[in-house]
């Protein structure tokens, strides 16, 4: 089942530009595996792995930003079979990509079998922000 995360994963305005800018580089209707859309960035399987499946692939999930105030990241979304370490694995990527460090992702190994409900797993502290049921990643 696809699942939506809410999250609280802060950026610069030049951050948030970089990370744009990469997903744009690399669209995938040029070859690439992000495809930007506002301002919601999806991922896209390794165009290898769907060809093989032949079949017609669909995201492996989102990330959406709050563009009002360039405050970043709030909400993942996580397609059937996808958990939130394998889109961590993809922001970790992204993110080394844009900025030339990581910032909120977390290295690991993408595909894994990790389930949401154990998020410590990933290697990565997560606690909840107030009553809202926001996981902040990070501090």
């Amino acid at each position: 089942m696809a699942k939506n995360y809410p999250v609280v994963l802060r950026y610069t305005k030049e951050e948030v530009t970089e990370l744009f800018k990469i997903a744009h580089a690399e669209d995938v209707g040029k070859g690439g595996r992000y495809d930007l859309r506002g301002a919601v960035i999806y991922l896209w399987p390794n165009p290898q792995v769907s060809l093989t499946k032949r079949r017609k692939p669909k995201p492996m999930g989102a990330f959406y930003f709050q563009m009002r105030n360039h405050s970043g990241i709030w909400k993942i979304y996580a397609n059937r079979g996808v958990g939130l370490a394998d889109l961590l694995y993809e922001l970790w990527a992204l993110e080394l990509k844009a900025l030339g460090q990581v910032k909120h992702g977390r290295a690991g190994t993408s595909n894994s079998t990790l389930a949401a409900a154990q998020p410590e797993a990933v290697g990565q502290e997560f606690r909840r922000y107030g009553d809202s049921g926001t996981t902040v990643v990070g501090t």
